[in-house]
């Protein structure tokens, strides 16, 4: 079978997670993939799970690598090197995906370079939280527009996510195209919400979304939930654009300050 998607799945802890990670990538729809795990200085158990995995679905390159510098961005663009499918997408080893992540994301990326899908965060209690922004998991970009790019990934600067650093790399090209779908295609337990939560604790609620994943009334609603909530993200969004452009028109109108004011409450 020829590889359409390269999969990146970057790790520097203990193999807690990784697992359930490759599990949702496993069950993809799509099964024209290759994965690349990139082992960015973790312990050895996890790059003997990693071997492991390795050794039973050969879709699977293990990449045993020293610590690099800030998250091991140059690990990834030496990776990529090797990369023979048309599509890059990055999961992360405390995420999931979607059966038909990566069939929604060849979708989005048949006119654009650089896309992703609905971002969606799980917060602890439950609840989701939807925010119109291109995170990692849910990214993915077409591996010519990236090799086209004067830089690749690089060690990002300290003041910023590595994700948005390589991110503007692409949309500072004059020709780059990128696109987004609004629909939910992959579950965000994000590590800076959980910092005092016990990694047992974060794995039992992992184990937990992880069939929630698998049922497909449990997607259904989770997309409808989604769906409502950047509905809503939307609207308030649009309102808050009509307010300033009222604002600013006043202004140029020369009403009064004190109106302004009453009516920015």
């Amino acid at each position: 079978m020829s590889v359409t998607f390269t999969v990146l799945i970057p790790i520097t802890r203990p193999p807690v997670f990784l697992p359930l990670a490759v599990d949702s990538l496993q069950r993809q729809t799509r099964q024209d993939w290759e994965l690349f795990i990139i082992c960015d200085g973790p312990p050895r158990e996890t790059v003997e799970w990693v071997k492991s995995a390795a050794a039973d679905d050969p879709r699977i390159t293990v990449f045993d690598c020293p610590k690099g510098e800030r998250n091991g961005e140059e690990h990834r663009h030496a990776a990529l090197q090797q990369a023979k499918g048309s599509y890059a997408a990055h999961l992360a080893d405390d995420n999931l995906w979607f059966p038909d992540h990566l069939k929604r994301i060849e979708e989005v990326l048949s006119n654009a370079d650089l896309g992703g899908t609905l971002f969606v965060a799980v917060r602890p209690n439950g609840r989701l939280a939807v925010r119109d922004f291109l995170a990692l998991t849910q990214s993915a970009y077409r591996l010519d527009s990236y090799r086209s790019l004067p830089v690749g990934w690089s060690p990002a600067p300290r003041t910023g996510p590595s994700d948005q650093y390589m991110f503007d790399k692409f949309r500072a090209q004059p020709d780059m195209r990128e696109a987004r779908l609004s629909r939910m295609t992959a579950v965000h337990l994000g590590a800076d919400l959980r910092r005092e939560m016990p990694l047992n604790d974060r794995l039992v609620e992992m184990q937990r979304w992880s069939r929630r994943v698998q049922n497909p009334l449990w997607r259904m609603s989770l997309r409808v939930a989604s769906r409502t909530l950047f509905e809503v993200l939307s609207m308030r969004a649009r309102w808050i654009s009509v307010k300033v452009r009222v604002y600013r028109l006043l202004q140029r109108l020369h009403v009064p300050s004190r109106w302004l004011a009453r009516g920015n409450k």
